[in-house]
């Protein structure tokens, strides 16, 4: 049984890390210091956790650069409520 605990005792903590990464990305977008290759990154690597997937490709939706303005106001939109979603989410687990 031990190697089952150890297992998802592992998984869980992967998915948390992959959390913690992804709410970075979202503040880096918004506040405009992501690095030049963070967009291509976060748009062609799927994240292991189906919710936070979920909320990456309704993100993805709003539109790939080059944006319009009305896009990049959208997508900008979308990420503030995904990552308001994820702080109250984080904040009520803790």
């Amino acid at each position: 049984m031990w190697p089952v605990d150890w297992f998802r005792r592992r998984r869980a903590k992967a998915l948390a890390r992959e959390r913690d990464v992804f709410i970075s990305q979202l503040t880096r977008f918004l506040s405009g210091t992501e690095g030049e290759w963070d967009w291509d990154d976060f748009e062609s690597v799927r994240c292991r956790d189906p919710a936070l997937e979920k909320m990456r490709q309704s993100i993805l939706t709003c539109g790939l650069p080059p944006m319009s303005a009305a896009q990049l106001a959208a997508s900008n939109e979308e990420m503030r409520r995904v990552l308001e979603q994820l702080q109250v989410k984080s904040a009520t687990s803790a």
